[in-house]
């Protein structure tokens, strides 16, 4: 049986590190959620860290949960994948 920090060797030369940003709808009618998420994703293409939350916003105005979104998407465009 591997010892936990081989494993986490091993996990680290075999995986990513990929951002997800979301724009979606609320559960009140117009509202608007915006979330970053963080994935290690191994070679097989497989979350093996569930996905860790990052950040959010809840909007009342769509265009501005759009601005958020598009501002999002730039701060974590550098790291949407990397090795780990």
């Amino acid at each position: 049986m591997m010892k936990e920090q081989e494993l986490w060797a091993h996990i680290a030369n075999d995986s990513t590190v990929e951002y997800e940003i979301f724009l979606r709808r609320g559960i009140e009618k117009g509202e608007f959620y915006v979330d970053v998420r963080e994935d290690i994703v191994n070679s097989d293409g497989d979350i093996i860290n569930g996905g860790e939350y990052l950040e959010g916003e809840i909007f009342d105005d769509y265009n501005k949960a759009k601005e958020t979104f598009l501002e999002f998407g730039r701060i974590y465009q550098g790291q949407r994948k990397g090795d780990l």
